[in-house]
């Protein structure tokens, strides 16, 4: 980023951005498809589902593609999702997305009104992408010594512990900018592990014929929070404004960790998700036979 940054101060340093874009793009899409590839269960695993949707779609859901009358619009895959066990997994990802407590577009501008080079914010903004990556590291040595229900309810607490500490001083004072770094950075640990906690709990809930559907409808959720942080954006547009996002933000954090909490773990410790338990046991004895 701050070499970017660097760039985009010279003339037509916009072709640089687009470079980028399609060369990841370009490399994104050989890395998947040598995935693909390398993982013949990948394609079996999709045939199979394909057959078997065909064949659903053919004797049961013949008439799935017309409106039935007196409903409205994604009735049914809204109801096809919060159908699902871990649907209050899925909202508190949701409410992830409206926190600006994230070095985007609106945290950028308060750090450089108070008064911190364009340059440094890049920096510390692939500092935190850094930060990211080692989430994921984070996650997996995590599992070796709890569930995941439990990993994904720390990496919650996690991040709403260091937005505690961005979110208290803030204020108009240099310490601010260096506090509020410091407490954003290792919150990107939790955001990354909990991200990737909630994608093993759908992989293993979510029944594979409709896991595109439910797939598409949290990617829907997901961009209305974030529109909703953009929308508070344009009513709070001054720079002074800021701690109210912030507050916002944090406060959205905190009501994902209590939705998990109660949606999620309290019921798996309780015993309710039984057949999951059981389908993860009989996942680690497939994977102890390959």
């Amino acid at each position: 980023p701050a070499i970017t940054g660097k760039i985009l101060t010279i003339s037509k340093g916009i072709f640089w951005i687009d470079a980028c874009i399609i060369s990841s793009s370009l490399i994104q899409y050989i890395c998947i498809e040598q995935v693909y590839q390398r993982l013949p269960s990948l394609q079996q695993n999709y045939k199979e589902i394909t057959s078997s949707t065909n064949e659903e779609n053919e004797t049961d859901d013949g008439d799935d593609e017309s409106t039935p009358p007196g409903t409205w619009p994604c009735q049914r895959q809204i109801s096809v999702y919060t159908s699902q066990k871990m649907v209050w997994a899925g909202v508190a990802l949701a409410l992830l997305y409206s926190n600006v407590l994230t070095f985007g577009g609106l945290m950028t501008t308060y750090l450089v009104n108070c008064g911190m080079p364009i340059t440094t914010v890049g920096i510390w903004k692939g500092v935190s992408s850094l930060m990211g990556l080692f989430g994921t590291v984070v996650y997996d040595q995590a599992l070796k010594v709890m569930d995941l229900e439990t990993t994904g309810l720390l990496s919650l607490v996690w991040q709403f512990l260091c937005l505690t500490v961005a979110r208290i001083f803030i204020a108009d004072s240099d310490l601010s900018a260096t506090l509020l770094i410091a407490g954003v950075l290792p919150s990107r640990m939790g955001l990354y592990s909990y991200d990737i906690s909630l994608a093993q709990l759908f992989q293993r809930s979510v029944p594979p014929s409709v896991r595109g559907l439910v797939g598409g409808q949290q990617t829907s959720l997901n961009a209305m929070f974030e529109y909703m942080s953009f929308v508070l954006g344009m009513i709070y547009s001054d720079v002074g404004d800021f701690p109210i996002l912030a507050t916002i933000g944090y406060m959205s954090v905190g009501v994902a960790m209590a939705f998990y909490y109660v949606g999620i773990y309290l019921p798996y410790k309780n015993g309710a998700y039984e057949n999951l338990a059981q389908e993860r046991c009989d996942d680690d004895d497939l994977d102890d036979t390959d």
